[in-house]
């Protein structure tokens, strides 16, 4: 019997997926009775611009490449708006900015790669 194959950006999304948990779980108040019905939105967020590279099947390495940096980046924003700068009420606005910043670096991320297919003379809509 063999497992099923998997796409190794669907492990890089659920890594992501869990670190930005834990930020949000640490910054916020859990305790409080709608606290996770209104994180949902900001963990969709969250997640969104990472989610954006790790879906599809057309240049899946240079997506998932794109998807690393961009996951990266994200961890780092979110790192040090929790955990080393001075506790400040406006932290959880990171939640609203590093996802527009994440969706336009993945945006430049998608068009060169797409630029560089051109260049080459490779259809992009081929796999």
């Amino acid at each position: 019997m063999s497992l099923p194959k998997t796409d190794w950006r669907i492990a890089i999304l659920a890594v992501y997926a869990l670190v930005v948990g834990f930020v949000m779980v640490s910054m916020g108040r859990p305790s409080e009775a709608g606290w996770f019905l209104m994180s949902i939105p900001f963990m969709l967020l969250a997640l969104a611009p990472v989610a954006l590279l790790c879906f599809g099947k057309r240049r899946a390495t240079a997506k998932g490449v794109g998807a690393i940096v961009v996951a990266i980046l994200g961890v780092a924003a979110y790192y040090h708006t929790a955990f080393i700068a001075a506790p400040d009420a406006q932290g959880g606005l990171v939640f609203l900015f590093a996802p527009l910043y994440q969706f336009m670096l993945a945006f430049v991320w998608l068009l060169a790669i797409w630029a560089i297919d051109r260049f080459r003379g490779k259809d992009p809509t081929d796999a």
